[in-house]
């Protein structure tokens, strides 16, 4: 007699039961007017805690079309989104050119380019680009042309991305071009703007030595020979890929075939992660796949000696239809990158591809496991973000679909411990891409490399770590893009950690929103409820004073207290570890916490779960 289980799937393996599996919840979420769409990206906009999603529609705007409509989607906290896009200022009203056969807008890249510590936002576009400036209260003002990185009015710029490519300290910006305005879809440059620090950006294309004429759809800077200085990898539509050597004096050289990452031609995304756990990073990228004969997609496995190795056929992953967008991530919390790739072109919808990594298992190889995740889709699929939507510890997915609403999966039947690691650069860049984090749990280390590129798309978001059955982290390592190496040490999992650079791990308190001045002292409650690791407590004050937190256990005991002081009105959170004022791990339970403000106060109760 055969038994079924409806909540997920088991895929039987030598040696393995994989019970992990996806649940398309577009609906659910409040996304279904997310159509239509080339690029996404996520970010917390509105530093309230919870992922925003950014999507880019693809056809020029028109005022009587909502499909035509870019979209900010505010995160609710509760597994639902909210349109913000109008109230928020981000509405992207460009129209007047023709178009391509690949649309009219393309992507999003999330970046604080101005270190302020809120995301802004750029948008790149058949014609002028637009850069939305965080105001800090829940708005956007469009500086483009102030800033000086609109681009070229005639060309089609298909995605961009923020860097630091000089180590000043704040992020320059990359855009790609696919090509111009003439009948052909001319070949033209590709653009490197330095950021001069005071809300201008210099064109320095020229000087650098990275104007790429290749038709290039994404491109990723990675520390190819480890010296410190970000290099930059092009992956061209039209023509091979070029490697460009980073000198460490604002100029680079094109070094493709000494590291052995020529490829040729018909690039589309690509993804950056230590699939084998190696301690050094490999790039897989997609490439046109149903073409006669196919272009294979490339899993150039990085040896450690200054050169690459491609093993996409060997490792089962070198043909996953006309690809588009990809990403390494870590599906269930093993601890090593499994493997998303979206596909489909209008002369055929395809289906998105799903493999799992095998190394734990003892088999260095991917299985495709597509049907069985339920992450097959089949649509004209373009951008791709995974990301952890609803703060449960494993990664959730949203892909943009052509001509039709966006996928979102959430990610059911994970049992596994993870820890998430928010970066605050303060020396390198505040959103630290280019920072690498190496977490230690039971033994093993994983190697995660933070620089958020996705095709068409580029987002702020903490660094996440699947642990397996750890039950405590016994290190993570963080090497800053400025050269500091920090370690933290004896760290609980299953809970989102802060880590400043200069400063280490942040504790117990996190400014998490300035997004408006609040009127009055008010406590929103704490999340997760019930938890297990910690739980974060938020309220916002209308002015500036003393906090003070104290917990309590069943017997009205003050089991723990914190009190700290803000220079300012806002709306602030607390994070609670699960520890008492010895630093001991408190027991399961029911637990009541006071919050006091002045003379007001306010009070809840929480469920610790071990």
């Amino acid at each position: 007699m055969r038994k079924f289980c409806t909540s997920f799937l088991f895929i039987c393996l030598p040696g393995l039961i994989f019970a992990q599996s996806f649940s398309l919840v577009t609906n659910e979420a409040g996304l279904t007017s997310a159509t239509h769409t080339n690029g996404v990206a996520v970010a917390d906009y509105d530093l309230d805690g919870n992922l925003d999603i950014y999507f880019v529609a693809h056809q020029q705007y028109d005022v009587n079309d909502p499909t035509t409509w870019n979209r900010l989607f505010r995160n609710n906290g509760d597994g639902t989104f909210l349109d913000v896009t109008a109230q928020a200022g981000v509405i992207s009203r460009l129209s007047g050119q023709r178009g391509s056969p690949m649309g009219f807008k393309f992507g999003a890249a999330w970046g604080d380019y101005d270190n302020d510590g809120d995301p802004d936002l750029y948008l790149t576009n058949f014609g002028p680009n637009e850069l939305f400036q965080n105001q800090g209260n829940g708005t956007f003002r469009e500086v483009a042309q102030q800033a000086g990185v609109q681009g070229n009015s005639t060309d089609i710029h298909s995605s961009a991305v923020w860097w630091d490519y000089d180590r000043d300290g704040d992020l320059d910006l990359y855009v790609s071009a696919w090509g111009g305005a003439s009948t052909d879809y001319h070949f033209t440059t590709n653009i490197m703007y330095e950021n001069l620090g005071d809300g201008t950006f210099q064109d320095v294309t020229q000087a650098t030595a990275l104007g790429d004429t290749g038709r290039t759809w994404t491109a990723l800077p990675i520390d190819a020979n480890n010296d410190g200085w970000l290099d930059l990898y092009v992956i061209n539509d039209f023509g091979a890929n070029r490697f460009y050597l980073n000198l460490g004096n604002k100029t680079f050289r094109e070094e493709t075939r000494a590291f052995a990452l020529e490829d040729s031609g018909n690039g589309m995304g690509v993804t950056v992660g230590d699939y084998d756990n190696n301690g050094f990073f490999d790039i897989y990228l997609t490439n046109i796949g149903d073409l006669v004969p196919p272009t294979p997609n490339a899993l150039f496995h990085n040896t450690g000696e200054g050169y690459f190795l491609n093993r996409s056929t060997q490792l089962g992953v070198d043909n996953a239809g006309w690809a588009w967008g990809t990403e390494f991530f870590d599906c269930d919390n093993d601890g090593d990158l499994d493997l998303y790739v979206v596909n489909g072109f209008k002369l055929e919808p395809g289906r998105n591809f799903f493999f799992l990594n095998l190394l734990n298992q003892g088999n260095l190889t991917f299985l495709n496991r597509s049907q069985e995740t339920r992450t097959d889709g089949e649509a004209e699929a373009r951008g791709l973000v995974v990301f952890d939507y609803d703060n449960d510890g494993d990664l959730d997915m949203a892909v943009a679909n052509f001509k039709a609403p966006a996928y979102v999966y959430k990610n059911v039947g994970q049992n596994q411990n993870w820890l998430k690691i928010k970066l605050i650069g303060t020396q390198s860049n505040r959103d630290a891409f280019g920072a690498i984090v190496r977490v230690t749990a039971d033994g093993k280390t994983y190697h995660r490399y933070n620089d958020g590129v996705e095709f068409l798309g580029q987002s702020i978001q903490p660094v996440h770590v699947g642990l397996g059955q750890a039950q405590r982290v016994e290190e993570i390592r963080v090497e800053w893009p400025s050269g500091l190496v920090e370690t933290v040490h004896d760290i609980a999992v299953n809970q989102t950690v802060v880590i400043k650079e200069g400063v280490g791990l942040v504790t117990s308190v996190e400014v998490a929103s300035q997004k408006s001045i609040p009127d009055h002292f008010r406590l929103f409650g704490n999340y997760p409820n019930p938890f297990n690791g910690s739980t974060l407590i938020q309220f916002e004050i209308p002015r500036g004073g003393k906090v003070e937190l104290l917990i309590a256990n069943l017997l009205g005991q003050t089991i723990r207290k914190v009190t700290k002081y803000y220079s300012t009105a806002g709306k602030y959170q607390i994070i609670w570890d699960g520890k008492d004022l010895t630093g001991k791990a408190v027991s399961s339970g029911m637990y009541f916490y006071q919050i006091r403000f002045g003379n007001r106060e306010a009070k809840g109760r929480m469920v610790y779960l071990k």
